[in-house]
Order: structure tokens, then sequence, then C-alpha cells
């Protein structure tokens, strides 16, 4: 035991005089756990995690884009001020937000009925330097709005009423390719049919559809005054 303490002693002092060695070994790990716990506080052990302040602007207007930033609202990681899009900027670049993100024309089309309306795009604007923040941002946003298309596709009489409706909408559509209307008329009734036979609350359809397409633009943060 005697010589494990003087082992010990002996390679403290060495570590004493070699200064950025007794730096790297005692002050770093210090550091470096004091930067990773301001970052995850509030991830655990009741702590408050200062959320992500973001303006959304709504060029949607439809009941869909509403639930969404209803959504949006209602999430821990957000604060959000509505907004539109020229003051959603100007913010951004003085600093006064993180980002701004625009539902554009046609997002609660593609929520509600993401057969006929595709999938729902974004847009966002960020400083380029805040990388991490536009990361954390884009996996919130693609989760919400997969969400909210599985409230949709959960919804068995909701999505019986949208498939009856594109049925309908391809007879009407004197444009789309025969093709495309063969198809859909085949595959249709047959997801009608599945639908039937889905146990309730089964979001399963949602992995077949594609990527929520998020456009970002870099908005560089300005210093005034």
């Amino acid at each position: 035991m005697r010589k494990i303490i003087a082992l010990a002693t002996k390679d403290l002092r060495l570590l004493v005089r070699d200064r950025a060695g007794f730096i790297f070994v005692f002050f770093f790990p210090l550091v470096y756990c004091m930067f990773f716990g301001a970052i995850f506080s509030g991830s655990g052990g009741g702590g408050v995690r200062s959320a992500m302040k973001i303006a959304v602007v709504d060029e949607d207007g439809t009941e869909g884009s509403r639930a969404f930033i209803k959504t949006l609202e209602d999430a821990a990681e957000l604060e959000v001020t509505l907004t539109d899009r020229a003051t959603g900027r100007d913010a951004v670049r003085r600093g006064k937000l993180v980002a701004f993100v625009v539902l554009p024309e046609g997002f609660g089309a593609s929520v509600d009925n993401p057969f006929t309306g595709g999938m729902p795009k974004l847009e966002t604007g960020i400083d380029p330097a805040r990388r991490a923040e536009a990361g954390m941002l884009q996996g919130l946003l693609t989760q919400y709005t997969y969400l909210a298309i599985k409230e949709t596709l959960t919804d068995r009489t909701k999505m019986k009423h949208l498939i009856a409706d594109s049925l309908a909408g391809i007879g009407d559509d004197e444009e789309l390719d025969p093709v495309m209307r063969a198809t859909l008329q085949l595959f249709l009734p047959a997801l009608d049919s599945f639908i039937t036979n889905l146990p309730e609350g089964d979001g399963g359809l949602v992995g077949s559809f594609g990527q929520v397409a998020i456009d970002q633009a870099d908005v560089a943060y300005e210093k005034t005054g």
C-alpha cells in the first residue's frame, strides 16, 4: 500500500510541474462536464431547459396549418412567435430569434391528404453559424409534421373519406395521365379495404410516405448598435 501511495505521490509531483498536463487532466474534464451539463440541463432531474425561440409564418391559413402551429406552440422545446415573413427574417438577422419557419400555401392540404397533396413542405431561415440549432430545429419540425400526418392516417373514418374524395377527384381530372388514373383506381380501393381491417390507432402507414421537405435559407446575423 505504501508503495502505491509513493508512486501516486511521485506522479502527482511530476504532473504539477507539467502545467499543460495538469490543466488537461484536472480542469479540462471539469469544463467539459459543465459545458454539456448546461446544454442538456432539463433533460432529467426536474431542470428547466431553455426553449428555442422561433417565429412562425402561416402563409397557408388553413385549419391544418393552424393545428400544426398549435402543436409547435405546445412543444416544450420551442417558444413560438407568430409573425410575417419579413418581420421574422429581420428578427433572426438581428439575433432576437434563432430561426423563422414558414408554412407555405398547400401545407394544410398536404398534412390532411398526403395522397393528393404530396408530402408537406416547410421553409426555415436561420443563421448559418447556428448549425446545432439548425439540426435540432429540422429534427423537431420533421417529428411534429409526421405526428400531424399520423393523426390523419390513424383516424379510420377520416381516411375512408379521403380515399373516397380522392377517387372522385381522379374521375373528374381530365388532365391526369391514363396510366396513373388506372393505377390509383386499383390502389385506392385496395387501401380502403386494408384500412377497414387495420387496428385502430395503427400508424404504420406513415412510414410508407416520403420525407418532409424543409428548405433552409441562410440569414446571417448582423450586429446592430
